[in-house]
């Protein structure tokens, strides 16, 4: 045992020679971190990077992938806040090594999810996130299989070697901040938890790691981590007239890492208006008194959606089959089909066929025969069916009220196949009707499709 951690920490000392300790003014922000990235959190828009794509030791910033995968599990009902973290020896045991942050963990003690939860954010112990790990994993192993697993799917640069930390060059800025942009857009709640400044565990009060809680103004996050390795590393994100910025920090200092932090918000919130909500738009048909003009904009600084040769969106034109299975298709990263593609009627040229693919292998979309029909257009009641299928491959929320149709008067008009999809969007306000009409047979807009595709990401209201 001492032999490998006297292995581990020659290995730490000797990537330690390449950290930047001097601050640098690069891209007009002054800081000492080897590598950093700004984004607008509601576009996913850079403002600012360094060295954003050269792979860092995240150190404790890796606890963020855990965090997700256990809200994951919260949110598909195999745990709960509630249920009993068993510790194993090796946990408790390693809940005790002083080389790593941690509390104390007994064998035989009932801790709960949200208890080793709370310690792992606030003050990064290490033996409480492997004991998550291994409650939702089977084991460690196979937990951080999942991690990976998840950054694959993602499409980030990411190598996963454990759910708290021990990791090597695993990662980039770049790769952190989508990371994290896509836990709070998934489960905003995560930010109740990594804005505490304090906790009590066992009776004994833990401070937040995060020392700019409450000395920066709307600052709710998020990770801070350190190895002689990684240097000083931070994920911050903060919320200022109704923008949150998401930075991310790695190879910095102890002593620069919050000061480098300040002046990447700083400088985020500066450039935000300037870089998401330019004064003249993308496309000259799409204005900002247009409708959806902010949705719009949200899908567009993603990719999710692309214009005309000539500099124009087309909101009013309807929307193809085709080209909702490519809106999709790019909204979830633009994965490989995987299988081959089986409607006649569907070229194999071009990008649009590995959409096609990839969305009739996730049962999304159906066809008649072996026709796709990739040119007629969406109708509303399709694209909803088409949201309901692709939430249910992701194991999202499919609630609905049973009732929640009965005011409108066409609803005899929905095909049957189609019910519970509609019940499920107008109960979350996806679709919301025209005075008492769903129209669920009437094509449906590029416009509206990207409204309701906001709505869905960012909730009721957006």
């Amino acid at each position: 045992m001492k032999f490998i951690r006297l292995v581990v920490v020659f290995l730490l000392v000797a990537v330690c020679l390449n950290i930047t300790v001097g601050a640098s003014t690069v891209g007009g922000v002054s800081i000492s971190s080897a590598g950093a990235i700004v984004i607008d959190y509601e576009t996913g828009i850079v403002l600012y990077e360094h060295n954003a794509d050269v792979r860092r030791a995240p150190a404790s910033l890796e606890k963020m992938m855990t965090v997700y995968l256990v809200y994951d599990a919260i949110a598909n009902g195999t745990i709960r806040f509630n249920t009993v973290v068993p510790i194993s020896e090796a946990v408790s045991i390693f809940s005790r090594d002083p080389e790593y942050a941690n509390v104390p963990l007994v064998r035989n003690v009932n801790y709960t999810v949200d208890e080793l939860l709370n310690v792992s954010i606030v003050m990064s112990a290490c033996a409480a996130t492997q004991a998550l790990a291994e409650l939702i994993g089977g084991s460690h192993t196979n937990f951080i299989r999942m991690m990976n697993d998840k950054a694959v799917e993602w499409n980030i640069d990411a190598t996963f070697t454990s759910s708290f930390g021990l990791s090597g060059a695993g990662t980039t800025p770049r790769a952190m901040a989508i990371l994290t942009r896509n836990a709070i857009m998934q489960y905003p709640e995560i930010l109740q938890k990594t804005s505490l400044r304090s906790i009590v565990f066992r009776g004994r009060t833990y401070t937040n790691t995060n020392t700019l809680l409450g000395t920066y103004t709307g600052i709710d996050g998020l990770k801070t981590g350190w190895t002689t390795a990684a240097g000083a590393n931070f994920i911050g994100t903060a919320v200022r007239n109704n923008t949150r910025i998401i930075i991310v920090t790695m190879g910095s200092t102890i002593n620069r890492r919050f000061s480098d932090s300040t002046a990447l918000l700083n400088f985020g919130f500066a450039e935000v208006d300037r870089y998401v909500r330019p004064p003249v738009p993308p496309y000259s048909d799409v204005t900002t008194a247009t409708v959806g003009y902010r949705a719009i904009m949200w899908a567009h600084g993603n990719r999710i959606v692309t214009g005309t040769s000539d500099g124009r969106f087309l909101p009013d034109d309807n929307m193809t089959r085709e080209q909702y299975a490519f809106v999709l298709w790019r909204y979830h990263g633009m994965p490989a089909a995987g299988v081959s593609l089986r409607f006649s009627d569907v070229s194999p040229a071009g990008v649009s066929h590995i959409a096609i693919a990839w969305a009739d292998a996730n049962r999304i979309i159906t066809g008649i025969g072996d026709r796709f029909l990739p040119e007629n257009n969406m109708t509303r009641a399709e694209m909803v069916l088409m949201m309901y299928r692709y939430s249910r491959m992701n194991n999202k929320n499919l609630s609905f009220n049973s009732n929640a149709l009965d005011t409108f008067v066409d609803r005899g008009e929905i095909i049957p196949a189609a019910h519970d999809a509609m019940r499920w969007a107008v109960t979350h306000g996806l679709l919301t009707g025209r005075g008492n009409t769903l129209l669920p047979n009437d094509p449906i807009t590029r416009e509206q499709v990207v409204i309701i595709l906001y709505r869905y990401v960012h909730g009721i209201g957006a």
